[in-house]
């Protein structure tokens, strides 16, 4: 079947070629060091078994050498008791020679082997290899000392071209010419196969990643049991859905519920306005209708300032400066912010340190970004004073001392709050709102905010009833850490 060129251009660019060209650019670079190491150690071998060859065979030759009637002679009539002939006769010469160099038999007088003088002083059977030019040929031969019967001694040469181990070469490196690139294009064709049943997972994985951006449904991903990479790859994926679901789901619940809340207070100014605009009004309902759309402008105010607060804070904590400040300062400086708002309900603020605080201020030293936590115990006090009826009271104070954590509770009198909504560990959510107290005006993110700048600063909050009634939140910092020298 014929394959397109975009499909093989495709096929190119993928995972799955390139961890094959790797594998079988490896795989042919190892092949090749191999077969040159293999190939040395046979060329060696080789020419060591042709000059064993050469040697047994001048050994063999030297016990057939008797002395004639007509001088030297070399008798090759008992070829059966020879291990005769182990090359080419054409292609073989034997020389002998006395101990002054002088040839007393020569089997092919075309070519002579260099004569070494100095084998007449060594011991018998002593054998040197050369190798010389002759009839334009390259000869490699041996030069061996030998005795007679009768006690004589001489000098055998055997020689034989080059032509035996140029074959055995040739005839190697052919092999290695055509089953080196065989192998590696069977290894290639088996990585390839091999990369592809590896990669079948991520192929899945990838399939099922562009049906969910074309369906946009978040289900987790089937996790392949490999036990490998593209298991905890998948594993994470799913986690990611699982998050990016979450966080979709969250960001569709905000838009819907900051839609409402805005347009709440939008609807009643609009309708109060043409209300009043309706017809002719006295100065006192002019005034009663200026009082109520001042008070949705600071209500809108507020949700939008808190609605800020919330994107920052969602930006995450690498957009906060944190410094170190005086806890007790800060709460203090929000009190006094705050004591307009309780004086119109009448309201008490008490502000207590515990005395081990005062005794060792430095207890008192927090780290964290000032306005978040401004804003934390803004929206905690402010919860306290609106759900506190009048002539009640809200109570801030700052307890810890040595081996202690310091800790800031909020207090109020007001109807109580359930305490699984902090300590399950569960966050608030956005826009929370009492059910039984929907008369009390606010944005619905203050409990929300308060619990993320806590998460990003590392501060645990925690509900509690008060006794007789109402609630006590409490606000723990982490242990601080020893300075140098303490």
């Amino acid at each position: 079947m014929a394959i397109s060129f975009p499909r093989i251009a495709e096929l190119t660019r993928g995972l799955r070629f390139r961890l094959s060209v790797v594998y079988s650019a490896l795989f042919g670079i190892c092949l090749i060091l191999l077969a040159l190491f293999v190939t040395a150690e046979y060329l060696k071998l080789a020419r060591e078994e042709h000059d064993q060859a050469l040697r047994s065979f001048a050994l063999d030759l030297s016990n057939h050498v008797e002395m004639g009637p007509t001088g030297l002679q070399l008798d090759v009539r008992l070829s059966d008791q020879i291990k005769y002939f182990p090359f080419l006769l054409q292609e073989t010469v034997v020389v002998i020679r006395d101990l002054d160099g002088r040839i007393l038999f020569h089997s092919r007088p075309g070519v002579t082997p260099p004569y070494q003088g100095d084998l007449w002083r060594l011991p018998r059977y002593t054998h040197r290899f050369l190798d010389f030019q002759a009839l334009g040929d390259s000869w490699h031969g041996v030069n061996m000392k030998f005795r007679t019967g009768k006690g004589s001694s001489y000098i055998m040469q055997v020689a034989n071209t080059a032509g035996t181990l140029k074959r055995q070469q040739e005839r190697h490196f052919i092999f290695l010419l055509i089953i080196i690139p065989l192998t590696i294009l069977i290894s290639a064709f088996f990585s390839t196969r091999v990369a592809g049943k590896a990669l079948e997972p991520i192929r899945l994985t990838v399939r099922r990643m562009k049906e969910l951006l074309k369906s946009g449904d978040y289900a987790p991903l089937p996790v392949p049991h490999t036990g490998d990479e593209i298991e905890e790859l998948t594993l994470t994926f799913n986690t990611m859905l699982t998050q990016l679901q979450s966080t979709l789901s969250a960001q569709e619940q905000f838009v819907s519920h900051a839609s409402h809340q805005l347009n709440t207070p939008l609807a009643i100014m609009r309708g109060e306005l043409e209300v009043l605009m309706s017809k002719a009004r006295s100065p006192e309902e002019i005034q009663r209708y200026h009082d109520s759309l001042r008070q949705e402008l600071v209500r809108l105010s507020q949700l939008v300032q808190d609605m800020l607060m919330v994107s920052r804070v969602e930006a995450g904590k690498a957009h906060f400066r944190f410094t170190t400040l005086r806890l007790d300062e800060l709460v203090g400086e929000t009190l006094e912010r705050l004591a307009p708002h309780p004086r119109l309900k009448d309201v008490r603020l008490r502000y207590d340190i515990d005395t081990a605080l005062v005794d060792d201020e430095t207890m008192l030293e927090v780290l964290g970004e000032r306005q978040l936590l401004s804003v934390l115990f803004e929206n905690l006090i402010e919860n306290a004073v609106k759900y506190s009826p009048p002539k009640g009271q809200v109570t801030v104070r700052l307890v810890g001392g040595a081996g202690q954590a310091l800790r800031a509770e909020v207090i109020d009198e007001g109807p109580g709050m359930d305490p699984q909504l902090m300590n399950s560990g569960a966050r608030p959510q956005r826009f929370a709102r009492g059910e039984s107290h929907g008369d009390i005006q606010g944005s619905g993110l203050g409990l929300y905010l308060a619990a993320r700048i806590a998460e990003h600063h590392g501060l645990t909050l925690s509900v509690a009833a008060n006794s007789p009634r109402g609630t006590m939140i409490g606000v723990e910092f982490p242990p601080r850490r020893p300075t140098r020298g303490a």
